[in-house]
């Protein structure tokens, strides 16, 4: 009995070796790995394995179809196949691929005599590409066909299991600079995008954070106005975006308000502005760096998984142009010669020729024609040059080139002038830009040269002054000799009061050294600003025997406040001659070396004519009328009765009846100047 049980068990022992050495198990034809992502033009390698051969199935050859949809998957043909260690590892093996039925077929067999391979290995590998379109969140199918499977007596083994496998195909999320190289010249400015892509309808985007830093030795910016947000966000929704300066760079952040669905595909997240120094990089240029990057989808959820590309600018020495001084400050009516100049030309980059557009607000500023422009020495000093000026797109396109066979010029120097002038309009502290734009140079073999803007636009800021000036010239008959020349008796024999007749409150120590000329007398001088308006800003002054009107001081700049305007009529009064004003209002110089005289004894200078109010006292030469003795505005029997007539035999004073201004009341005074007069009024509203 005890025997017969041992027998039992060790049968149990050898059945069960058998069935574990030579039972059929299931064979299975897989992809591995089964399921793959990938992002567009980024490739896999992915292996053919089997499992569940046992010694009773060995394998010595198989075939198989492998199929792919082309749409969303490539691979570089038959080269992309590689056979696998299953087979070959037990011995020499015939191995090919033909490409066929839309797919690829795979063959190998062990040669010659051989027991076959068994347990689990890889058959082959296959390197797939993905393209340039995403699949969708269901992916494309990597599928295996036609599949045959001999043992070595040329049996066929059947495959239990056949299992294809699943590739998915996305862009990747990508943060990016574009351009993500840019040559620029020192000085020179760029703007670049920070942009975005990849986002699908699993990923949209709600918001973003992303730091941006540069080397400072080589760029920068004007502050927080040089970043722009972008179009991605804020044409999903309103947006709350803004920019912050911190660690050495600035911080981008955007998120889109309220309820929103996010924005997917790509476009720009936000614009930088970016300046290059005086600085070059050299070839291997300077980085613009993203980093620090949260991306947040609606759910507020965290994307993960992006790229970040990194932007690359170079510096290179190249020209500059430029107007000669950042920054004027001018007056109104003031006028400024601006320069525009280049630098930075070298004999291997000479200059033949050059467009550069001009322009300003001319709210503010103003040009007197094309003739407001000049030609500068830069390429003239070369040879023949062709220059011209057209006005156009409301500015002016300055044009030069040497003519015929030239080197060039290089080097630094002045391309052209324009001289600018400042109407009666204030810019406030901002000021207003005179611009370049527009430029374009050409070396002798008509070559593009690269150039750079450096300094910006010209910036011009325009006052009122505190004081407006000009000069004046008038004539008096009664002191009048010929030739455009005065009397001056009263002064020669010190009759002349310190004291101003028209205003007792000013009292000079001593007169202005106005010589080589000579004081006629004190003269009384006021302002309009319309015809009809009242008087401002009386002056008493002094006029020499050249008919010039000086101030107190002895200058002929007469100076008055400024008020409103530039342009005022000008009264003239004298103690005993009619008063006159000017024809037309004058404009007055800021500027009291750039004023020029009103000229009141020209004909038609005159308000009222000729003859009536003035007095031609030679042809084409007018002279205030004399014998206005009680300046009533009309020569009368008044001036002569209440005022010559008692004060008639006086002698070497200063005398309201003394109508030549010689010191003396006498016949003379009533017969050549008050009687042919009498009668004329004048003629100032």
């Amino acid at each position: 009995m005890i025997l017969l049980r041992y027998a039992k068990i060790f049968l149990v022992l050898v059945l069960g070796l058998f069935f574990t050495q030579f039972a059929w198990a299931q064979v299975r034809i897989y992809i591995d790995p089964p399921e793959e992502q990938l992002y567009y033009s980024e490739s896999t390698t992915l292996a053919v394995k089997i499992e569940g051969l046992t010694m009773g199935e060995a394998l010595r050859g198989y075939q198989i179809h492998l199929d792919f949809d082309n749409t969303y998957l490539e691979v570089s043909g038959v080269t992309a196949f590689q056979e696998g260690e299953f087979l070959s590892a037990v011995g020499p093996t015939q191995w090919f691929i033909i490409e066929e039925n839309g797919g690829y077929t795979a063959t190998c067999s062990i040669l010659g005599y051989t027991t076959g391979a068994i347990g689990s290995g890889t058959l082959f590998y296959v390197n797939v590409s993905s393209k340039d379109l995403s699949t969708g969140p269901s992916g494309t199918p990597v599928e295996l066909s036609d599949v045959i499977l001999r043992d070595p007596l040329n049996q066929s083994i059947t495959a239990g299991s056949i299992e294809n496998g699943v590739i998915h195909v996305r862009r990747q999320v990508r943060i990016y600079t574009d351009p993500a190289l840019e040559d620029l010249y020192c000085y020179g400015t760029t703007t670049l995008a920070v942009k975005i892509e990849g986002l699908e309808a699993g990923d949209a985007l709600r918001g973003y954070q992303v730091h941006l830093d540069f080397d400072d030795i080589y760029l920068a910016v004007t502050g927080l106005d040089a970043f722009q947000e972008g179009e991605f966000l804020s044409d999903v929704g309103p947006t709350q975006w803004f920019i912050i300066e911190e660690n050495g760079g600035y911080t981008a952040t955007c998120s889109i308000l309220g309820y929103t669905p996010g924005a997917i595909g790509e476009g720009t997240l936000f614009y930088v502005t970016l300046n290059a120094f005086d600085q070059t990089t050299g070839p291997e240029g300077t980085d613009v760096l993203l980093s620090d990057v949260i991306l947040r989808d609606p759910l507020n959820q965290n994307i993960q998984d992006f790229t970040l590309e990194h932007g690359k600018i170079v510096i290179q020495e190249g020209a500059h142009i430029w107007i000669d001084l950042p920054h004027y400050d001018l007056l109104y009516y003031e006028e400024v010669r601006v320069a525009v100049k280049i630098e930075g030309l070298v004999q291997g980059t000479p200059l033949r020729g050059y467009q550069v557009h001009f322009d300003f607000d001319d709210t503010y500023l103003e040009v007197s024609g094309l003739e407001a422009f000049e030609e500068g020495e830069f390429l003239n000093d070369v040879g023949q040059t062709q220059w011209f000026i057209i006005e156009e797109n409301g500015g002016y396109t300055a044009t030069c080139s040497i003519l015929g066979y030239t080197p060039g010029a290089y080097g630094t120097g002045t391309l052209f002038y324009v001289t600018l002038k400042a109407k009666d309009q204030s810019t406030g502290p901002g000021g207003t830009d005179v611009m370049l734009s527009d430029v374009i140079l050409r070396d002798p073999l008509n070559h593009a040269i690269s150039y750079g803007l450096p300094h910006g636009p010209c910036n011009i800021v325009i006052e009122p002054p505190l004081y407006i000036y000009t000069g004046l010239k008038v004539f008096l008959q009664g002191p009048y000799v010929a030739g455009g020349t005065m009397t001056h008796i009263l002064s020669d024999n010190g009759y002349i009061p310190l004291t101003s007749p028209y205003d007792a409150s000013i009292t000079l120590t001593a007169f202005p050294d106005a010589s080589p000329r000579y004081i006629v007398d004190w003269i009384y001088i006021q302002l309009r600003a319309t015809s009809t308006g009242p008087f401002e800003q009386p002056q008493s002054c002094f006029l020499l025997n050249d008919g010039t009107v000086v101030d107190v001081n002895g200058n002929p700049e007469l100076a008055f406040e400024f008020t409103e305007g530039m342009e005022y009529y000008i009264i003239v009064q004298h103690r005993n001659h009619l008063e006159v004003m000017s024809a037309e209002p004058f404009v007055f110089s800021s500027d009291s070396a750039g004023s020029t005289p009103a000229d009141l004894t020209v004909l038609n200078s005159v308000f009222g004519g000729n003859s009536l109010g003035v007095n031609e006292i030679e042809p084409g030469t007018l002279a205030l009328y004399s014998g206005d003795a009680n300046q009533d505005g009309i020569i009368a029997s008044a001036d002569n009765n209440l005022y010559w007539r008692i004060q008639s035999g006086l002698w070497h004073g200063y005398y309201i009846a003394d109508f030549n201004l010689d010191g003396n009341v006498i016949p003379t005074d009533r017969t050549y100047y008050w009687r042919p007069n009498s009668g004329h009024w004048t003629q100032i509203p």
